[in-house]
């Protein structure tokens, strides 16, 4: 809550108040002579801006009467406004003595007490207030706040409660009231909290699902059946409480349960595409990707703005061996989502295998695009890095490629799958020594991490081999085609090696293996 500053309220205090020298001359307020003309002189200056010249006027005025809460209050108002705060502070409690009702008093000094973090003095004073006014929204919101700030946090929700009783727009009040009971364990609390809530918005599906869950958690499941069986009630065909229904039965009796139930939900020709999504993707999780299909087509007929089934629909298709049906699906989708990256990394994956199925260039272009756009929209996401950095150096746009693997080390320098493919990236394109022992460096952290790796252990060789520690470079290349000896390119490292070692015989037999395995 902003809560208004003293001197604000001084000054509606204030407004308030000039009245109350009407109310002195017509006897509602019955002060003496003298203490009349101090107190007019006060007003007089206090209007003129000459807070000081008011403060010892109205001083004078109860001198002359100390009876008066009106005096009393004048005078508290304007050593406030000067900064006299303990001579205000002592003037506003001789009003309270006078007048225990005065609420303008009241309000001040709960202001008072909470600036000095009085939190209890401050609760006191308002309680007071709400004694006479229980709907003063003011007093109930400075409430809560002081038992907040005491630790109470069940006292500030029932404050909170009530704050939405008075004013059911305060919606937010019974959010923080909501969270208070569930961390208190206070379960019977938040329910009923739900109720109060639901009475009012009784077709809030985020307030029915809260409800369904509490009932779970609290394994109250023959109740949570009625529940959503009596919304259900009201909205026999809705597709969205359809769907609701479809996700407590599957949360809380399986998938099974919840697809038999959306499958009969869904022979209604009236029912909308929330059902058939939800149905959609259930099959989905369940692996059933045939089934899943034609109830995710359906879901995007009724609605296209659905990413989640878009997403659904073209993994089922990748699931089945569809990749070209997975990439017409998202090409046709992609431009109604610009900003959803994952829609954006799958059409990437796709393309760029079709591209390397193919040898298609268009389609690796395509992919890098793709790709690109998703890190734009996620940056450190390194699994979109790993696949662009791959895609980049099929392209043979070395450098972005270089890049992509530079950025992933920053922020995960133990990626080892990073570390051997910017290790063979280096070995390829670098020749100074510098680099080359740097790819070293990599590779061989790579294989501490990773030791049987074959494709790690080809790395290592080639780049020792570049190095020139062709003994070393041998050592990684023999036990990488213990792991995988049909491996064409290790093969081909080995003949390359050997040749530059006098061995041509042995070579050519590598190379003739070689070409038989490619």
């Amino acid at each position: 809550m902003l809560r208004k500053s003293l001197v604000l309220t001084i000054f509606l205090i204030l407004i308030t108040s000039l009245s109350s020298i009407a109310m002195a001359q017509t006897g509602a307020v019955e002060v003496n002579n003298q203490a009349l003309n101090y107190y007019m002189e006060g007003m007089r200056l206090e209007m003129a801006g000459e807070y000081d010249s008011a403060a010892r006027a109205y001083a004078r005025a109860v001198q002359a009467d100390s009876s008066s809460a009106t005096l009393f209050f004048a005078l508290a108002r304007a050593q406030l406004r000067i900064g006299q705060v303990q001579d205000g502070e002592r003037a506003l409690e001789m009003v309270i003595r006078l007048d225990s009702t005065n609420t303008d008093a009241l309000k001040m000094l709960a202001e008072l007490a909470g600036a000095k973090n009085e939190s209890d003095r401050a609760v006191a004073y308002l309680r007071k207030i709400l004694s006479q006014d229980p709907e003063n929204q003011y007093a109930l919101s400075d409430l809560a706040e002081h038992y907040r700030a005491m630790g109470d946090t069940l006292k500030e929700a029932e404050t909170l409660e009530r704050i939405y009783e008075v004013n059911p727009r305060a919606i937010h009040a019974l959010g923080r009231a909501e969270q208070i009971y569930l961390n208190a364990k206070e379960f019977e609390k938040a329910l009923a909290l739900y109720n109060k809530l639901l009475r009012n918005m009784p077709d809030n599906t985020e307030l029915i699902e809260r409800e369904l869950r509490l009932l779970v958690a609290l394994e109250r499941i023959p109740e949570a059946d009625a529940f959503i069986d009596s919304v259900l009630a009201k909205h026999p065909e809705d597709g969205e409480f359809i769907a609701l229904k479809g996700k407590y039965l599957g949360n809380v009796k399986g998938s099974e349960a919840a697809i038999h139930y959306l499958e009969h939900a869904v022979t209604n020709s009236k029912t909308d595409w929330e059902p058939r999504s939800m149905l959609g993707q259930l099959y989905f999780e369940s692996k059933a990707f045939e089934k899943a299909i034609p109830h995710l087509q359906t879901a995007l007929e009724g609605n296209p703005a659905q990413p989640a089934a878009v997403s659904f629909l073209a993994l089922s298709h990748l699931n089945l061996e569809q990749p070209r049906e997975a990439y017409k699906l998202l090409v046709n989708y992609i431009p109604a989502f610009p900003d959803n990256f994952f829609l954006h990394y799958l059409l990437g994956s796709v393309a760029r295998d079709l591209g390397t199925q193919s040898n298609n260039t268009d389609l690796l272009e395509e992919a890098l695009l793709e790709l690109s756009r998703a890190i734009e929209l996620r940056p450190d996401d390194n699994q979109s890095l790993h696949v662009y950095a791959t895609t980049a150096d099929q392209l043979g746009k070395t450098r972005k490629a270089m890049d992509a693997y530079e950025r992933i080390l920053k922020s995960a320098p133990e990626d080892d799958l990073a570390m051997n493919n910017y290790a063979y990236m280096i070995c390829e394109n670098m020749t100074d020594v510098d680099s080359l022992l740097y790819a070293a460096k990599l590779i061989q952290k790579a294989i501490a991490m990773t030791p049987d790796n074959p494709s790690y252990l080809d790395t290592a060789g080639w780049v020792y081999f570049k190095l020139g520690h062709l003994r070393a470079a041998r050592e990684m290349l023999e036990r990488s085609l213990v792991k995988d000896p049909t491996n064409p390119e290790v093969l081909n490292h080995m003949a390359e090696l050997l040749e530059t070692m006098g061995q041509d015989e042995a070579a050519a037999r590598y190379r003739q293996e070689a070409q038989q395995s490619e």
